[in-house]
């Protein structure tokens, strides 16, 4: 049997609120946010290796862990 799992491929986007560190090591309230959409070719293997829920998987903690990486080089 087979069944078929929606995926969108549309633009979408991800908004967060986040408390980062800047050089100083002062803290820093940042609103971000980040267009993605999921490549239709790799949607098969995005679902297969990571699951439909891919978003809070892999880009949410990538997603904070490159912005607090990125704050930390600046001064606030």
């Amino acid at each position: 049997m087979a069944r078929v799992v929606g995926m969108s491929v549309k633009t979408q986007e991800m908004k967060e609120v986040m408390d980062v560190p800047s050089k100083e090591g002062l803290t820093v309230k940042l609103e971000i946010s980040v267009l993605y959409h999921l490549n239709p070719e790799k949607a098969a293997e995005v679902y297969k290796t990571v699951g439909e829920d891919y978003q809070s998987i892999i880009l949410e903690p990538q997603f904070r862990s490159v912005t607090r990486g990125v704050t930390a080089m600046y001064e606030a």
